[in-house]
């Protein structure tokens, strides 16, 4: 029975699932300075500027298969960083664009 449990956990993880079935949450992340962030931000997402995104990635989401989207000022840095992130094994990292569009309801 009990490897029948993990069995059924793996499978939904690789199908980006949570282990009740639930779809993972993707991890919302701002690669703007820490000065950007603070003057605004979308509630639900971290801080990680681009300056220390490579070094701090693995702290913050360690599970490279879980759905990371980025977002910066205009989209350029958040570009850079999927670049980055992808080179380290991340595999669904996807460019949101920039803050001011996302604020104003241009979520994808």
């Amino acid at each position: 029975m009990r490897w029948t449990t993990n069995l059924l956990i793996l499978v939904g993880c690789l199908l980006g699932l949570t282990a009740n079935g639930a779809p993972v949450a993707p991890l919302w992340i701002d690669v703007r300075t820490p000065e950007e962030y603070a003057a605004g931000h979308l509630e639900f997402a971290i801080n990680l500027p681009l300056a220390n995104i490579a070094a701090d990635i693995r702290a913050a989401e360690p599970d490279k298969n879980r759905p990371i989207k980025l977002y910066c000022g205009v989209g350029v840095r958040a570009q850079q960083a999927k670049l980055t992130l992808e080179a380290q094994g991340y595999r669904e990292v996807t460019n949101e664009g920039g803050y001011a569009d996302l604020a104003r309801g241009g979520q994808k």
